[in-house]
C-alpha cells in the first residue's frame, strides 16, 4: 500500500480551510496531512487548526512570518526530504488550500478515493515525479464553479526527491530524467 503525504501552507483561509482538510483527511488519513500556518491570527481559523491538529493533522505554525510564505518551496521541500530519509511515505502532494485532488477516471473526472489511490499507486511504482497536464480552479463562495487552468501541479515520489519550486510545478528531476504523467 502506497504511504501519501498531502502538504500545504496557508494563512487566514476561512473559506476553504475545514472543507480542504476534510477532503484530503477522508482521502488520506488526518494523520498524513502537514498543514504549515502562516501566521493566521483570525479566531476561526485558529479554531480549526486547533480542531484537525485534535484529530491527529500535523500542524506547525512556526512559518509564520512573509518570509516564510516566500520560501514555501523550501519548507515543504525540507518536510518531504525528512519524509525521504525516514522512508515514512512513498508520494508527496504539495497542494494550496485553493486546490483539491480530482483525478480523470473512467467517467470522467472523479473524486473517487478508490481511483485516487491506484493512480497514487500506479505513480509510486513508475518511480518518477509527475505533473498534472491541467487544474481545476475553484472560486471560493461559488457553488460548482471550476474552470481549467494550463498549470501544472507535482506529484513526488518521495525517495527520488531532490527538491521544488515555490508554487510545485516543477519537482526537481535526475539528470536525463523526465516527468510523468498523470490524470
Amino acid at each position: 500500500m502506497t504511504r501519501i503525504a498531502c502538504l500545504m501552507m496557508q494563512r487566514e483561509e476561512t473559506l476553504l480551510l475545514r472543507p480542504w482538510l476534510l477532503y484530503h483527511g477522508y482521502l488520506f488519513g488526518f494523520e498524513n496531512l502537514f498543514v504549515f500556518d502562516n501566521g493566521s491570527r483570525s479566531a476561526p481559523v485558529l479554531a480549526i487548526l486547533r480542531e484537525f491538529e485534535d484529530l491527529a493533522v500535523n500542524i506547525d505554525m512556526t512559518r509564520d512570518k512573509p518570509a516564510d510564505f516566500d520560501l514555501k518551496g523550501e519548507v515543504i521541500g525540507d518536510r518531504i526530504s525528512e519524509f525521504k530519509a525516514s522512508q515514512r511515505y512513498d508520494v508527496a502532494l504539495p497542494l494550496d488550500c485553493d486546490e483539491f485532488l480530482a483525478i480523470k477516471g473512467r467517467n470522467g473526472i472523479t473524486c473517487n478515493r478508490s481511483e485516487i489511490l491506484n493512480e497514487l499507486q500506479r505513480i509510486d511504482a513508475n518511480g518518477v515525479a509527475c505533473r498534472t497536464e491541467r487544474c481545476l480552479d475553484n472560486r471560493p463562495g461559488y457553488l460548482d464553479l471550476f474552470r481549467y487552468v494550463e498549470h501544472v501541479k507535482s506529484v513526488v515520489v518521495v525517495r527520488e526527491f531532490l527538491g521544488i519550486d515555490h508554487g510545485f510545478h516543477e519537482a526537481t528531476l535526475a539528470d536525463g530524467q523526465q516527468y510523468g504523467t498523470t490524470a
